[in-house]
């Protein structure tokens, strides 16, 4: 089974909420209608939209579409938020159908398939990839990840319904890294380092236009810049060499400790281990968000 993510954001009539029409009536779908025909099959649709969508250089269409016919599984969980801003967590319980009735058409919600969504509530119960892939442009994104595919059936099991089977699973195989975002994994290292190596973080440097660096620390000795990289990224160690007019010592830290280059005494590469282990330690100092990580992974072992 997958774990997916939807955004709802269509070209819906004034006045209508598609994510809203959507979550009240246990739907998840996507617009691209095709005709007055309030229904039609598949080979139908498919014909009538390539020539509609795809030929005119579409490049939305067939994405959406396809992941919500063709690679979607009844049984599969998937994760939208509305408006508000609070997050859902639906299984998807039907097959694809073609609805192009008036109301239908006015929410541009035509593509359906029948899902049933339960409130998770705010960003601390969602996990960091999940949050990621609401970036991206896709309207219909597949999350591909075996911590978020286990927290995600738990969590859809919690209400005392065993939908999943979770007998095979292995207890503690929730990562706190997997379900922490890039933001949980910058603050993470920012603590670790000021505790462990007596630094001070300069909150003026943590800027989102800084690629290189995350944010820089200083103590007596000097200062130092941190790079953090999230997933199965390494780090090249030679691409941060010593500069002769602004020397620093650098810290990499990978969350798959995937670390290559040549060694120097400027360069340290963070044992992701020790650094989750400094957080689960230390969790009362952690942000909120990290610290319910931290309560989730602890509950599932």
């Amino acid at each position: 089974m997958n774990v997916w993510r939807i955004n709802i954001k269509t070209d819906a009539a004034e006045g209508v909420d598609p994510r809203r029409f959507c979550l009240d009536r246990n739907i998840l779908g996507v617009g691209w209608p095709v005709g007055e025909r309030e229904s039609l099959d598949w080979d139908k649709y498919q014909a009538l939209g390539t020539v509609k969508y795809y030929d005119k250089g579409d490049k939305g269409w067939w994405p959406a579409v396809n992941a919500v016919r063709n690679r979607m599984a009844e049984g599969d969980l998937c994760w939208t938020r509305d408006w508000g801003g609070s997050y859902y967590l639906g299984r998807v319980v039907g097959a694809w159908q073609y609805r192009a009735t008036p109301e239908h058409t006015e929410a541009d919600i035509v593509n359906v398939r029948c899902c049933h969504w339960r409130s998770v509530g705010t960003v601390d119960s969602v996990p960091g990839k999940v949050l990621n892939s609401f970036r991206a442009g896709r309207t219909v994104q597949a999350v591909h990840d075996e911590t978020v595919l286990l927290y995600s059936k738990r969590l859809f099991n919690s209400n005392g319904q065993a939908f999943y089977d979770l007998s095979h699973d292995v207890k503690g195989e929730l990562d706190l890294f997997a379900l922490a975002s890039p933001e949980d994994c910058e603050d993470i290292v920012a603590i670790y380092l000021q505790a462990e190596y007596g630094y001070y973080l300069i909150p003026s440097t943590c800027r989102p236009d800084t690629v290189k660096t995350e944010f820089v620390l200083r103590n007596p000795k000097g200062k130092a810049q941190v790079q953090v990289k999230q997933g199965a990224v390494p780090l090249d160690k030679d691409q941060f060499a010593w500069e002769r007019d602004d020397p620093c010592k650098w810290f990499l830290f990978s969350t798959s400790g995937t670390y290559y280059g040549s060694d120097s005494d400027h360069v340290s590469c963070l044992d992701p281990c020790k650094v989750r282990d400094f957080a689960f330690a230390n969790e009362t100092v952690m942000p909120t968000r990290v610290q319910h990580l931290i309560k989730l992974c602890v509950a599932s072992s």
